[in-house]
C-alpha cells in the first residue's frame, strides 16, 4: 500500500467514523453490571414550560412515570433495578398544556429515526465512574438546549450509534478509494541486463 493511499484511507476513516468517537447525541444506554442496580437521579428542567414525563421502555422492567419535569424535586432518586441485557431506552411524553392537556409527542433516547420528527431529542454525557447524564429536548423538530428534563444514571454506559448519513459518508469514501486503486496502472518492471562473464 502506498503512503498516499494509506493517508487517504486514514482521512476517509476519520471523517466517516467521527460520529463514533464520543458520547453525545443519539447514543444508546446500557447497564454495566447486571448484579448492580441502576439508579436515576433527577437534576431539573432548565426552565421548561412543557410538562414531560420520563419513562423506561425495557422488556424486563418497563417503568412508567419515573420523573415529572414540573413536579419532581431535583435530587430525587429512583432505583430502576437490575438489567441482565438490552438497551435502556428512555422516553418522554410531552404535554404542552400540562397533564390535563393533550399529549403532543413521545421522544426517545437513541437515534433520530426513533422520533416522529426525525430529530435526536436526547444527549448523553459520560461523567465517569459508570455514571451518565441524560438531557432531553421537548420541542418538536428542534435541537435547542437539551435541558427540558435532565437526570443522571449510575451503573450505565453509553454506546454511540452512527446515523445513516455517517455510514453513507464512510461507504462513499471507501468507494472512491477503491476506484482510485483500480485506476492506477501497475508499475512496469524493468529488468537490468545481466553482466556477461
Amino acid at each position: 500500500m502506498t503512503r498516499r493511499f494509506a493517508a487517504a484511507l486514514a482521512a476517509a476513516a476519520s471523517i466517516g467514523l467521527s460520529g463514533l468517537a464520543h458520547a453525545g447525541l443519539g447514543d444508546l444506554i446500557f447497564a454495566v453490571d447486571s448484579n448492580i442496580d441502576v439508579v436515576a437521579t433527577f437534576e431539573g428542567n432548565g426552565g421548561a414550560s412543557y410538562t414531560s414525563l420520563l419513562f423506561l421502555d425495557h422488556p424486563d422492567n418497563p417503568l412508567p412515570n419515573i420523573f415529572n419535569n414540573q413536579a419532581t424535586a431535583p435530587g430525587t432518586e429512583v432505583n430502576l433495578g437490575t438489567f441482565a441485557s438490552g438497551e435502556l431506552k428512555f422516553g418522554i411524553e410531552v404535554y404542552p398544556d400540562g397533564l390535563g392537556g393533550d399529549l403532543e409527542a413521545i421522544y426517545y433516547t437513541g437515534p433520530a429515526s426513533r422520533n416522529p420528527d426525525g430529530f435526536t431529542h436526547a444527549i448523553v454525557e459520560e461523567l465517569g465512574g459508570n455514571t451518565l447524564r441524560v438531557r432531553f429536548e421537548d420541542l418538536y423538530a428542534t435541537n435547542d438546549t437539551y435541558e427540558d428534563l435532565a437526570f443522571t444514571l449510575t451503573n450505565a454506559m453509553a454506546l454511540p450509534v452512527p446515523e445513516p448519513r455517517t455510514w453513507a459518508m464512510l461507504l462513499a469514501g471507501l468507494g472512491v478509494l477503491g476506484l482510485l486503486g483500480l485506476s492506477r496502472r501497475p508499475a512496469r518492471l524493468v529488468r537490468a541486463p545481466l553482466p556477461e562473464n
